[in-house]
């Protein structure tokens, strides 16, 4: 009698294959799909609430108030472009008697924070800027702008009113800035408009033509900072399966951040 032996296939590696060309074509066809159509994303309008933020401010060698030590959970962003705003009610006594082109910005700096996913982009950043007036005392507040990219001027924050006195160093302002939604990864300027209140007058300009240090910082919200994990379960399907999958989830990982940002 002849013995039949039964010869195993190697049906776990074969499908391993399988889902390797799945995932491949997938990915590449959402990679071709982005790439084809670049100009119908970059049409898309920027609403004027698209972009939130939330920002407090300060003066820095003052006590921090209760509302102050954090910043502020709500959106402090009109996103207006520069040039819409209107005066601010109120002209203070002590304003009433000093001239326009009294002011101006001496210095500024910032600070990046919080890059959790490691990119190079960060979602918090400090601004610390230096008003002064000729001579005197007098109050002042500012607008503080940004720009994606050399794109439009876009309203950011505005700050309480403050005091300055003469050139003083010690009258320096803090805006402290977490950037929610709206903002893809790359790279803003900053400019800041000194106004008296009471007046539309800007009495005072400084951004990134004056300091490099307002000039392409890199920035992004939380949403684009945020690292995703893919979790892959091999059950018997050999290593190409988990290869496949990883490789698909990180090409279409790919697509969505630079659909984003082309959409944003």
């Amino acid at each position: 009698m002849t013995d039949i032996k039964k010869i195993p296939t190697k049906k776990s590696i074969f499908s391993g294959y399988l889902w390797f060309f799945v995932y491949l074509l997938v990915a590449l066809a959402c990679i071709n799909l982005v790439f084809a159509t670049p100009t119908v994303a970059a049409e898309t309008p920027i609403s004027e609430k698209s972009r939130v933020s939330h920002s407090s401010g300060k003066m820095l060698g003052a006590e921090a108030s209760a509302d102050s030590k954090a910043v502020k959970a709500k959106n402090t962003a009109t996103n207006k472009p520069r040039g819409a705003k209107t005066a601010s009610a109120g002209l203070t006594a002590l304003n009433s008697h000093v001239a326009l082109y009294d002011f101006a910005i001496f210095d500024a700096s910032t600070e990046l924070a919080r890059d959790i996913d490691g990119d190079g982009y960060f979602r918090e950043f400090t601004l610390v800027f230096d008003a002064d007036v000729q001579s005197g005392v007098a109050e002042v507040y500012a607008e503080i702008y940004l720009s994606r990219d050399g794109g439009p001027w876009l309203h950011h924050f505005t700050t309480d009113v403050f005091t300055i006195v003469g050139d003083s160093s010690e009258d320096q302002y803090e805006v402290n800035s977490t950037l929610v939604e709206g903002f893809p990864s790359d790279h803003y300027d900053i400019l800041i408009d000194l106004y008296e209140p009471g007046f539309d007058e800007i009495v005072a300009t400084y951004s990134s033509d004056d300091n490099n240090a307002l000039y392409a910082l890199p920035l992004e919200d939380a949403s684009y900072d945020a690292v995703e994990v893919i979790v892959v379960h091999d059950d018997d399907h050999g290593g190409s399966f988990s290869w496949g999958l990883l490789l698909a989830g990180a090409a279409l990982l790919a697509v969505r951040r630079k659909m984003s940002a082309v959409l944003g």
